[in-house]
């Protein structure tokens, strides 16, 4: 039973406006798909695509490129503790709908069935490799007893600085929509393959 029997009213949705939505938003709003610590996001040449496409209105308003986040700690270390910086990018969305010419689906996933839909999504990361002499700021020890003052109690948080380390992947989808009995929409995922 196709959505639209029971209908007076029907309208579809090409997937070209919907994919001119996602790119649209993507360059108006690029902090909602790049993110990366303090330290990457202020040096475009530690990017791991520094060819981010933003409109003119997101730097003449201030508006951010990239969603700042704090630094990941690097586990087992605790006095001083010890941060490195990072860097995730979502660098292309698309959507494809039945019979699905916009997207190449892995073999894995099949071919498109009617009334199913595809997302792809490119996704490049990395974390900071830290520069040559980086390691050797870290203060050597920590303490097996308490500390004999406040100040070595108190020791600064180490920021590890150097170049992302990048991969790419593309992430694909294959969903369709049901119709609940409280009458909506809801969208299930088929399928999941990079």
């Amino acid at each position: 039973m196709a959505f639209t029997d029971n209908c007076d009213l029907f309208v579809a949705v090409h997937e070209d406006g919907v994919n001119r939505v996602i790119q649209h938003i993507m360059r108006q709003r690029p902090s909602w798909f790049n993110y990366a610590s303090a330290d990457v996001a202020s040096n475009r040449e530690l990017w791991c695509n520094p060819r981010v496409q933003f409109t003119k209105d997101v730097i003449k308003y201030g508006n951010p490129i990239f969603k700042v986040e704090p630094p990941f700690p690097v586990f087992g270390s605790d006095s001083p503790a010890v941060f490195i910086g990072f860097c995730a990018q979502v660098t292309k969305a698309q959507i494809d709908f039945h019979p699905g010419n916009k997207i190449v689906l892995p073999p894995e996933l099949g071919q498109l069935a009617p009334q199913h839909f595809s997302l792809m999504f490119e996704v490049c990361a990395g974390l900071v490799c830290p520069q040559e002499g980086e390691i050797d700021r870290i203060p050597i020890g920590g303490f097996q007893q308490a500390p004999a003052t406040v100040a070595e109690s108190q020791r600064p948080p180490v920021l590890l600085h150097g170049k992302p380390l990048c991969f790419c992947i593309d992430v694909f989808v294959v969903g369709h929509f049901e119709h609940t009995p409280g009458d909506l929409l809801l969208g299930k995922v088929d399928g999941i393959d990079r």
